[in-house]
């Protein structure tokens, strides 16, 4: 089944699924691989969208640009700080079926598919995180 939408939250996984010409509805990237500044992704997107987000951390204000990036299609989320824990709030926000890919240091890809129970689980994970 076609996903609603694909979300690729790091650099690396949105460069290879950008050069695999897969369809992909928002990036999220930071300009860091493995916590090491890398090249700027060179992606063209009709909408780009720009948040600060520090390590370890799920800000409102970037969990807001990106609820409002996956609005627009063919969308960009350039996060300044760090996007790991975004992955959480692309499952949060995400419609149903869609695919959320984010890469696993020194493990691959990984490839979640949203549904009530992914977001649930997320649901339960974000009200546990301390909240200033």
């Amino acid at each position: 089944m076609k996903p609603s939408k694909i979300i690729c939250v790091g650099d690396f996984v949105s460069k290879l699924l950008a050069e695999s010409s897969i369809p992909i509805d928002l990036i999220v990237i930071d300009n860091r691989v493995m916590r090491q500044e890398i090249e700027s992704l060179q992606v063209k997107a009709e909408n780009i969208f720009r948040a600060s987000n520090p390590a370890g951390t799920i800000q409102m204000a970037a969990w807001a640009a990106l609820s409002e990036a996956l609005k627009k299609p063919d969308s960009i989320l350039i996060v300044k700080g760090e996007e790991d824990l975004l992955t959480l709030a692309a499952i949060a926000l995400a419609p149903q079926d869609a695919l959320v890919v984010y890469g696993q240091p020194s493990e691959g890809m990984v490839a979640v598919r949203v549904d009530r129970a992914k977001k649930s689980e997320v649901a339960s994970i974000v009200s546990q995180m301390i909240r200033e």
